[in-house]
C-alpha cells in the first residue's frame, strides 16, 4: 500500500497514464490544478513524488491521457492538453 502525497484539496477526477516510464497518475484537484504522480520502482526507492500543474481556474472535473498527452477539463470551461514528457501546457480553448 502506497500513500499519494496531494495537494490541499479534495482530488475530484483521477486516471492512470499508460505507456511512459515515470508518471503513474494524474489527478484533478478542486482550485484547478492537476497533480502529476511517479510510480513506484525500485530505481526511485518505492518512492511517490507529486508535481502540480495549473491551467484553470476553478475545479478539474475530467482528465484524459495517452502516452503523450494528458487533457482536462474544468468547472471554468476551459479544456487544457499538456505535454506529458515536458510538462508544459500545449494547448487551452475557451469552450461556449
Amino acid at each position: 500500500m502506497f500513500e499519494l502525497p496531494a495537494a490541499e484539496a479534495e482530488i475530484t477526477c483521477m486516471t492512470f497514464i499508460k505507456g511512459t516510464s515515470e508518471l503513474w497518475l494524474a489527478g484533478g484537484v478542486f482550485g484547478g490544478k492537476m497533480i502529476l504522480w511517479t510510480e513506484p520502482s525500485e530505481t526511485n526507492n518505492q518512492t511517490i513524488t507529486m508535481s502540480l500543474r495549473v491551467g484553470h481556474f476553478a475545479d478539474i472535473l475530467s482528465i484524459d491521457c495517452n502516452k503523450m498527452f494528458i487533457c482536462s477539463g474544468g468547472a471554468d470551461g476551459n479544456m487544457t492538453i499538456w505535454n506529458i514528457f515536458a510538462g508544459t501546457m500545449k494547448f487551452a480553448v475557451q469552450m461556449p
